[in-house]
């Protein structure tokens, strides 16, 4: 390559990126300010690895420049708005245009379903500072691909969980995986890929500032699930009494796990099993007034699925605004 042309590069490279600051990141790992959502694996010392659908951090920050030491798939919100940002030696520059001077908020997720974001820290322009991001309730979403995947060529946060908890201005996390079916005798709940593990045997985190470093607490305020698709499949599908056993097991099993939440049971997208749901609320809801149905019948139209099953981008939008009228109750008990 000639000499002035790759001197050339290396300059626009440079300009690009953020200029030269301290090696140590402002925002470490165990930043009390610095908030994260979902399952994190915190056994590397130097890295923090996210689980789960579209783990999450949340913090505040002062400055007009903003770098994070991250690797893997990113969706990146600064003042609640998506940014694109920009590879850069050690990082990745998350505002490639300059904030105006002041206070500011970042939300850092893992791109789609099942996929992970490595964090390492936050670097600031030299004077800013991380704050703290101010808390929110905590919204768990149970599900299959439906509730992990945003709709065809859709970004993460195009989901109707994202969505309708970003309009109650809630925390949210996607319990999530492709496949998951109750009844079909494959696991615990008849999930092939070992869902009842990862549900009950993984601890996920919404901590606190005063509980850093490594003491996680996990309190939603309201569980949501969407189950009852994929148990109509491979020819295998339970009578409504039969998923009504299923499902009744599986809300005391999350009940006797998280004894103080709101249990929303939906009547899953396009009805599928939609009774088997409704019996086995009803059997719970006598005894736990703290357990509810909701009856999605009319929220989605055929043409806003993308296969059948899972919403488009504008059937998720639809469903997450149903929904958000249909939680806030629940949220202000």
């Amino acid at each position: 390559m000639n000499k002035n042309l790759f001197l050339s590069l290396v300059t626009a490279l440079a300009a690009i990126c953020l200029p030269a600051v301290q090696a140590a990141p402002d925002g470490s790992l165990t930043d009390s300010n610095i908030r994260y959502i979902g399952r994190w694996d915190r056994q590397d010392p130097q890295v923090y690895h996210s689980y789960w659908s579209n783990a999450y951090l949340r913090t505040a920050f002062t400055g007009t420049t903003l770098k994070a030491k991250v690797s893997g798939g990113d969706l990146v919100f600064i003042d609640g708005r998506m940014v694109k940002p920009v590879p850069c030696p050690g990082g990745e520059n998350l505002t490639p245009v300059p904030l105006s001077p002041g206070r500011h908020t970042l939300l850092l997720a893992s791109a789609g379903q099942n996929e992970e974001l490595k964090f390492q820290g936050l670097i600031l322009a030299p004077g800013a500072e991380t704050q703290p991001a101010p808390d929110r309730p905590l919204i768990e979403f149970v599900g299959d691909s439906i509730t992990a995947c945003a709709g065809k060529d859709g970004t993460g946060d195009k989901n109707f969980a994202w969505e309708s908890a970003e309009a109650l201005d809630c925390d949210h996390t996607r319990i999530a995986f492709s496949g998951v079916a109750l009844t079909t005798g494959y696991g615990f709940f008849g999930d092939k890929t070992g869902f009842d593990q990862w549900y009950f045997k993984f601890k996920n985190c919404n901590h606190t500032k005063d509980q850093l470093p490594w003491d996680w607490s996990y309190d939603p305020q309201l569980i949501v699930i969407n189950l009852g698709t994929n148990d109509v499949k491979d020819g295998k599908r339970p009578t409504d009494a039969e998923f009504a056993l299923a499902y009744a097991k599986f809300l005391r099993a999350i009940r006797a796990a998280v004894p103080h939440a709101e249990i929303v049971a939906l009547r899953p997208f396009g009805g599928y099993l939609a009774d088997g749901v409704r019996q086995a609320v009803a059997q719970l809801a006598a005894s736990d007034p703290h357990v509810h149905y909701v009856d999605t019948t009319g929220w989605l139209k055929d043409t806003d699925y993308t296969d059948g099953r899972h919403p488009s981008v504008a059937g998720h939008a639809k469903a997450a605004a149903r929904l958000t009228v249909a939680l806030k109750p629940w949220l202000n008990r």
